[in-house]
């Protein structure tokens, strides 16, 4: 061939093309962004409302109905998700698959904009965002010091935030905690009824009283002069001094246009009826950073910036922020460290892989040339993809230098191919030159054809659909390129070298114990291939028949995850007070479980957060006084390199769920709460990996059903965590009209509900500049008058001919209890249920357990027909989260492999020139299947979406071995030898590139697979798999392959026997 010719006869130019190659590769190594996980772009659009004050009933009324009925009929959304909680409303927006995440988003935009003037005032604008897995808080800051909360806050968002914001990356810097100035406007109840005012009448005076007005320009002589209005306010006594007429046209005023005249002596101020005042109130989610009250600042970055330089700059800025000396910033948690442990694991893995490569290579060979010729493909290939991923637009995260860390094996069978064929040659006596040129020759053909595989089976992994395809994207593009890079390699850099090295150091070949070794093996081999041709059906039957009870037998030990388990010394412990409680006494029962969980020595930091919980991707799943979550972070786990260097003695010994089963017993009970003690594992941080919804249009049935099921699945050992979305209990007023006595004085609700909602939760429309900081400013009832039912029914609110009457006059105030959340799906209500793995315990066998327990309820799955004796024959339940998108996930996934099966046969059916070979070829991959399950089986590790692409590879990885045999067995036969003697010369020479090849795949992704370093558990079941399968698949394939390929090639011979 022309390349490899060139190659050969001008090494100078290929030393420097391929030096080129890695000064590109180098270079574009420094410019590749650093993150933890690949871009992945969720088909998702997520809507969010705050409606301060609303109840989750009315929240749900109001808002998520609204919104649901908006969303429905937006172009591409398959479903719509509503959370409703108190003042909040959560909307998830579920698009079809190849729907443009970005262009839906303004949809939805335009959608809500349509229904804004439907929608409570008071509401705060939607906010339109996506869930996107890159843009995620990065560093999570707490300040701390012995000041109070107002001014730790004060300093957090004016020393540190707009710095924080500034660096390169950031996208959003939010301050959390603390407590915050407010002018506050409390209004006497009393005064207001002597007077006959409402307190919604104080507001359009307030706000027509604070404003800056442009009046345009003066001009005259030689000057022009712009004209201003300032009304805006500049004392607490401006705002004290704004006069409040008894009646008066809101829209006139708001005009600026003359009220009514009247006794300047009888005009009522804002001072005569309210109290005014600077005041400090407590936010609605407080912060704890190691026991201590603190601000926090949560640094979330963008989704295309380097995670690792974004950290890099926060901690530049906290460094340089010149804080007082009386106050510390502490990181909570850092997301670039793991990012950075993850990142080393894997490059340690490489060059851990790399070595054992070359090693096992100079061991086969015993020449340290031929070594050094292998060994100088490695750096090729893999630096060489570097450039390639550049110009891809990827990242350097786990996936990418996994995909680097599988190819460390693979990169070198083209080489080591060639080289043992160039060697063969060098045996007879040819020149070195020639040797490299004929011998890359001779195995062109098998070269080309396994990297053609190659690429035809990584290819579909760099194109597979749903969001686990976007994951596994860049693994399957860095496979490809290398796989690519593997074979130019071949044809260049080994027959270069080869043709340079040996013509100047010929290679000694004789008699070594090593080479005397390999001889007796070959022999061995060679004896039982031919026992083995003497026995055909002997061997298939008992091989084919062992297989299938070994898969069978491994495939019911395995058990079925979304993602393997992994230890990021983590555990998140979730709290729910009984509905009702204050933040004070949600606070005091999280300080006692402080104290209580630091004083494990595992524990490093913790976290806390009162007011609300997160779960995955930063998604509130509760929201309220009576919750709060402390995130703990353990100290580093020592592993297996740690054992190995005999260091780490000091890290931690007990793995995360051990520590969070002391957690649990510890907490049982602790202050009448409910606790929830997850260890987080995995890629979605602390959310269930058990999700599934009931629903339906009868809510009596539905929370029936509902607690029959949670008290069934509470007493399974296969579940912890039970927890029902639905909460009974939150106490409220319900505040009831009573038609006959409204009607007859002309109340409506509408003006009820908005003099409620202003006297208890306030409005807040104004902010004014005090002491260099903007304020907001709130009106409402004083404190005491808007503590007991009875202040509640002695409210004025107004007739619509005029006039007042208190608000006990037309509506009847009573205790009652709502639920703390109310979900929907498709505008049904959604009971859903959430809940966390027993240790040991696969996701496989929850489903199982879930789904046993909702068969014996007689509730029908979705998409089904309920059974004819159900006692529920109207709802139907549906699977959420891990398992949902495993499904997908499995069918995506399992298309991927039946397309690289097919392009596979493709190529060899065209290459071989034949399709009856290539299915010869092919009996290796069920071998190597049988080969992944007991692998996973004998290590405890799980079928995973993590396994299930390292299967995928193996399609490409074990017919390389049976396409070397097949290729020389067709190669004698071509030469007119004999069917048998071709099978045993072929399966003897080509043994030592077989089992060359297989051994440095195999140590090549070793390091892989044996768990290095930290959240290494969820990258080894993909290698455990390809070393299980490819270790089965090598011992077998060196039999089964030549004696199936001659019982079908009797066959054909039969066949054209009877023909002719």
């Amino acid at each position: 061939m022309w390349l490899t010719r060139n190659a050969i006869e001008r090494p100078f130019l290929t030393a420097l093309l391929i030096t080129a190659l890695l000064v590109l590769g180098a270079a574009s190594w420094r410019r590749l962004p650093v993150d933890l996980n690949p871009q992945a772009s969720l088909p998702n659009v997520v809507v969010t409302a705050i409606f301060p004050g609303a109840s989750p009933a009315t929240v749900e009324e109001l808002l998520a109905r609204p919104f649901e009925d908006a969303l429905r009929g937006v172009r591409g959304v398959e479903h719509v998700f509503s959370v409703s909680q108190e003042s909040f409303c959560y909307c998830y927006v579920a698009l079809r698959d190849g729907t443009a995440p970005d262009e839906a988003l303004e949809r939805c935009r335009e959608a809500i904009g349509r229904i804004r003037g439907d929608l409570p005032e008071g509401m705060q604008e939607p906010a339109f965002t996506r869930l996107d897995i890159n843009a995620q808080p990065v560093v999570f800051l707490g300040v701390t010091g012995q000041r109070p909360l107002e001014e730790l806050r004060r300093l957090a968002e004016e020393a540190l935030k707009p710095r924080l914001e500034a660096v390169p990356g950031v996208s959003e810097v939010a301050v959390i905690g603390g407590r915050q100035r407010e002018i506050a406007i409390e209004v006497d109840r009393e005064a207001l009824l002597a007077r006959g005012l409402l307190l919604s009448q104080l507001l359009e005076p307030l706000r027509a009283s604070h404003r800056t007005v442009p009046g345009g320009r003066l001009q005259g002589g030689r000057e022009e002069l712009a004209v201003r209005v300032l009304g805006e306010f500049e004392t607490l006594e401006d705002i004290r001094q704004v006069a409040i007429p008894p009646e008066f046209d809101p829209a006139k005023l708001m005009q600026l246009r003359r009220p009514p005249a009247r006794e300047p002596s009888r005009a009522t101020r804002l001072g005569d009826v309210a109290e005014v005042r600077a005041v400090t109130v407590q936010p609605e989610v407080r912060i704890r950073l190691q026991q201590r009250e603190a601000v926090g600042l949560v640094v979330t970055k963008q989704g295309t910036a380097n995670t690792v330089e974004v950290s890099r700059g926060v901690r530049a800025v906290v460094a340089a922020a010149g804080l007082p000396q009386d106050l510390e910033v502490l990181v909570a948690r850092d997301t670039a460290l793991t990012v950075k442990e993850a990142l080393d694991d894997v490059n340690a893995s490489i060059v851990i892989g790399v070595l054992l490569c070359a090693l096992s290579i100079f061991l086969f060979l015993r020449n340290w040339h031929g070594t050094l010729i292998v060994a100088t493909s490695m750096p090729v290939c893999l630096v060489g993809t570097f450039a390639f991923m550049v110009f891809g637009d990827h990242t350097l995260n786990q996936m990418t230098l996994l995909g680097l860390a599988i190819s460390v094996g693979i990169l070198v069978d083209d080489s080591i191919v060639c080289l043992e064929a160039i060697t063969w040659r060098l045996q007879r006596g040819e020149p070195a030159a020639e040797a490299a040129f004929r011998g890359r020759n001779d195995i062109a053909l098998a070269d080309t054809s396994t990297t053609m595989i190659d690429l035809a089976v990584f290819a579909p992994i760099a194109f597979m659909g749903g969001v686990v395809g976007q994951f596994f994207h860049d693994l399957g593009f860095v496979v490809a390129v290398a796989a690519g890079l593997s074979l130019l390699a071949a044809y260049t850099v080994v027959p270069a070298l080869a043709a340079y090295w040996y013509t100047r150091n010929p290679p000694r070949f004789g008699a070594s114990s090593s080479e005397a070794a390999y001889a007796s093996l070959e022999e061995r081999y060679r004896r039982l291939l031919e026992w083995a041709l003497g026995h055909r059906r002997l061997v298939l039957c008992s091989a084919w028949g062992g297989l299938a009870l070994v898969a069978l037998l491994a495939a019911q030990r395995v058990g079925v995850d979304f993602v393997p388990a992994a230890d990021l010394s983590t555990v998140v412990v979730n709290l729910e007070r009984p509905a009702g409680s204050s933040y004070d006494a949600t606070e005091a029962v999280v300080a006692q479980a402080e104290a209580m969980i630091a004083a494990l020595p595992e524990v490093a930091t913790l976290f806390s957060t009162i007011g609300k919980i997160e779960s995955g991707f930063g998604i509130v799943n509760r929201l309220g006084p009576e919750y709060a979550q402390i995130s703990v972070t353990l100290r580093d786990r020592r592993g297996l390199l740690d054992r190995l260097l005999l260091r780490g003695y000091e890290l931690r010994r007990r793995s995360d769920s051990a520590v969070a089963d002391e957690l649990r017993l510890k907490l049982n009970g602790l202050g009448d709460s409910r606790w929830q003690v997850i260890a987080v594992h995995g890629w979605s941080g602390a959310g269930a990996p058990v999700d599934f919804s009931l629903y339906g249009s009868d809510l009596e049935r539905m929370a029936a059903v509902g607690s029959e099921l949670a008290r069934r699945l509470d007493t399974t050992p296969l579940l912890v965590n039970v927890d029902p979305s639905w909460r009974l209990g939150q106490p409220e007023l319900q505040v009831r009209l009573d038609r006959r006595a409204a009607g007859e004085l002309n109340v409506f609700p509408a003006a009820v509900g908005r003099e409620v909602r202003t006297a208890i939760e306030g409005e807040q429309g104004l902010t004014m500049e005090l002491g260099g900081e903007i304020v907001p400013v709130r009106l409402r009832l004083r404190a005491a008058d808007r503590t007991t039912p009875d202040d509640l029914a002695r409210l004025p609110v107004s007739k619509a001919t005029g006039g007042l009457v208190t608000l006990g006059e037309v509506a009847s105030i009573t205790r009652g209890a709502g639920a703390t959340r109310i979900d929907r799906r498709d505008g049904q209500r959604d009971l859903n249920f959430k809940a966390y793995l027993a240790e040991g315990i696969s996701l496989g066998e929850a489903r199982v357990e879930v789904e046993r327990h909702l068969a014996a309820l007689g509730v029908a799955r979705e998409g089904q027909v309920a059974p004819a004796n159900s006692r529920y024959p109207d709802l139907r339940w549906g699977w959420r989260g891990d398992a949902d998108t495993l499904a997908q996930s499995s069918g995506h996934m399992a298309r991927t492999a039946l397309l690289g099966l097919v392009l596979t046969y493709g190529v060899m059916a065209v290459l071989f020139n034949s399709a009856v070979h290539p299915l010869t070829i092919l009996l290796s991959v069920p071998i190597a299947i049988a080969g992944a399950l007991l692998a996973l089986a004998l290590t405890g590790s799980s079928l995973s979406i993590v396994s299930g692409i390292g299967m995928i590879l193996l399609l490409g990885i074990v017919v390389r071995n049976a396409i070397l045999l097949i290729d020389h067995i067709l190669l004698l036969r071509g030469q007119g030898i004999p069917q048998r003697e071709a099978v045993t010369e072929s399966g003897a020479r080509r043994l030592r590139p077989i089992l060359m090849t297989s051994i440095t795949t195999i140590l090549g992704m070793l390091p892989v697979a044996l768990r290095i370093g930290k959240g290494a558990e969820i990258r080894a079941p993909m290698a455990i798999a390809v070393i299980g399968g490819l270790l089965l698949s090598t011992l077998l394939t060196l039999v089964i392959v030549p004696v199936t390929y001659t019982v079908i090639d009797d066959w054909r011979a039969r066949r054209s026997s009877r023909r002719a």
